[in-house]
């Protein structure tokens, strides 16, 4: 139970980290994946919530640069990076 209280905080601290650096950035973003889904089936059941340690984000293209700088000013470290048709990926490891 410990490993797993300790995998929710890491998570929450890291799309904590995460949003702020966008918010300095002044980059608008969207919460997605298993975060946003947490929050949403939170509503209904909090205990039907199944917390992840990855952090899913969108951001408009045009603001990729200065998002990439926020993040590693914030100490992500950017690893990878893929283009599938218009949209690009980008992976951050902290």
């Amino acid at each position: 139970m410990e490993r797993m209280d300790r995998a929710v905080k890491y998570g929450r601290e890291r799309l904590s980290r995460a949003t702020a650096a966008l918010e300095r950035a002044g980059a608008p973003y969207a919460v997605i994946g298993g975060h946003a889904v947490a929050a949403w089936v939170g509503r209904v059941d909090p205990l039907l919530v199944r917390y992840t340690r990855d952090v899913d984000l969108v951001i408009r293209r045009s603001h990729f640069d200065r998002v990439k700088a926020a993040f590693e000013a914030t100490g992500f470290v950017s690893r990878h990076s893929t283009e599938f048709g218009n949209l690009g990926t980008q992976l951050f490891l902290k």
